[in-house]
């Protein structure tokens, strides 16, 4: 037992007897940890927090620590530990561990020490929050556009997160395309959306790419961009143009239609 022991041993002999006298003192170190619980809180991710616990020896005999570990996602020592570790009666070793949340939600885990008297835990907990812009449509395709022409298109941009998304910039890479982009920076709360208008103005004919790119508090994101220019079918010295020559032509259709049944003689005449 830890603590003051005594005793004796009796002899008895032919010659007498006598008796020796026995003491001693039981020692044995003690493991604690403090404290048994560490919780992180509500963590950004992306971020990171660092909390502590003691392995301590309460007993009155050295404590070699011979393993810790850690289980439980987004948890991690935030030192490197050198084992074994010897701690002295009385003292203590103070063991450092990250939180950086994986997902958005509940984290869980644990801290395991193995020692030369045994094992303790220590229970790790954390909330992981996370801003997700979410983009509808999340690639805006403009068909095909007559060059000059313009197509306009509402993207829907929401916060699908359970943090707060800064939007410090809204860009576009390339010329045929446009954006009616709001003063930045601005924020959007959890839950909350907005409505950007991005336009298609074909600058020549042919296949065209691009991207509009918001960049927030959590890194830059883009949304692709695409549209086809179909160049005009005629861009004739007279100045007509292929549609207008099509009316034109549909209403002297009918204008001569009406007239025959009539009786009457009528006169084509094409004009700008």
């Amino acid at each position: 037992a830890v603590g003051l022991s005594t005793g004796s041993v009796s002899v008895k002999t032919n010659y007498g007897s006598g008796e020796v006298k026995l003491s001693g003192q039981g020692v044995s170190p003690s493991l604690l940890v403090n404290p048994s619980i560490l919780d992180f809180g509500e963590v950004v991710s992306g971020s990171q927090k660092n909390l502590s616990f003691s392995i301590v020896n309460a007993g009155t005999y050295p404590l070699e620590v011979s393993e810790v570990g850690i289980e439980g996602e987004g948890f991690k020592f935030s030192d490197e530990i050198s084992l074994p570790i010897t701690i002295d009666e009385g003292k203590s070793e103070t063991i450092n561990i990250s939180f950086s949340p994986i997902k958005q939600g509940a984290h869980t885990g644990k801290a395991i020490i193995k020692t030369s008297y045994g094992e303790a835990y220590v229970s790790l907990q954390g909330e992981g929050l996370t801003s997700s812009l979410y983009f509808d449509p999340t690639t805006v395709n403009f068909g095909t556009v007559i060059v000059g022409k313009t197509k306009e298109f509402p993207l829907k941009v929401s916060n699908s997160g359970n943090w707060f998304v800064i939007i410090y910039e809204i860009s576009l890479d390339s010329k045929d395309f446009k954006a009616e982009i709001p003063t930045t920076p601005f924020t959007m709360p959890p839950g909350d959306s907005r409505i950007v208008k991005v336009s298609f103005s074909p600058t020549s004919g042919g296949k065209k790419e691009g991207s509009i790119r918001f960049l927030t508090n959590f890194g830059g994101i883009g949304i692709k961009l695409e549209g086809y220019g179909r160049e005009r079918a005629c861009s004739c010295s007279s100045g007509y143009e292929p549609e207008g020559i099509l009316n034109q032509l549909i209403l002297i259709a009918i204008v001569g239609i009406f007239l025959l049944i009539r009786g009457k003689k009528i006169t084509i005449n094409l004009s700008k």
